[in-house]
């Protein structure tokens, strides 16, 4: 859909209408590029989270507030997994 309307823009000459398009086309992916780069940052750091987490409760203390509770049961479900 948009890449017709970016196409109907561009034999039409409108550039306006084609750079506004284009714009945000480009936006687009490099949000999309960005929140795949956040989740793999943070699916990577959840095993390190739960090592954390088991030496803060092994040791009698609080867990840290820092620690999402996702993560650790992303981690939990692999570190499961890999057990069975």
């Amino acid at each position: 859909m948009i890449l017709h309307r970016i196409a109907e823009a561009f034999r039409s000459r409108d550039w306006f209408t084609f750079a506004i398009e284009f714009g945000l086309v480009v936006a687009g992916v490099f949000i999309g590029i960005q929140v795949a780069n956040w989740n793999e940052a943070r699916n990577e750091a959840a095993p390190e989270d739960l090592a954390r987490l088991i030496d803060s409760i092994g040791a009698g203390q609080a867990p840290e507030p820092s620690v999402g509770w996702r993560g650790v049961e992303a981690a939990l479900d692999r570190e499961l997994a890999g057990t069975r």
